[in-house]
């Protein structure tokens, strides 16, 4: 039995709104207050380990200049490319917990791949 390398979506939403606010020069802790949620509370959402809500999603989007479907868009790109390079992409956690197949991507690597891929799409 091989081993699967895997992410879930909300991660990928998660990275990418991260990447977005690198891209705008926001620190982590800033960015959290003009959301109104604690630095760690938006550490963990960006490190894959808490989903976004639909209103963290929508306040980021407002600060980022952008739209929640917008960023969405570009998580559906990248989940695509992703799954191209042989990475399973899941909608929800509990699903990959139940497999051990299954081995999740770290918050770094999945941050590599996602900047290359936004890099490669400008």
């Amino acid at each position: 039995m091989s081993i699967q390398n895997v992410t879930t979506y909300s991660a990928l939403v998660a990275r990418l709104v991260g990447e977005l606010r690198r891209a705008h020069n926001f620190e982590q802790k800033q960015f959290a207050e003009m959301l109104g949620v604690s630095a760690s509370t938006w550490s963990r959402a960006e490190n894959g380990q808490v989903g976004l809500s639909l209103d963290q999603l929508a306040g980021a989007a407002r600060v980022l200049g952008t739209t929640p479907a917008q960023i969405l868009r570009n998580a559906d790109a990248a989940a695509e490319h992703l799954t191209k390079r042989g990475i399973t992409v899941l909608v929800g956690k509990d699903a990959a917990k139940s497999d051990p197949t299954f081995a999740y991507l770290g918050a770094a690597a999945l941050g590599a791949l996602v900047a290359t891929i936004l890099t490669k799409g400008k």
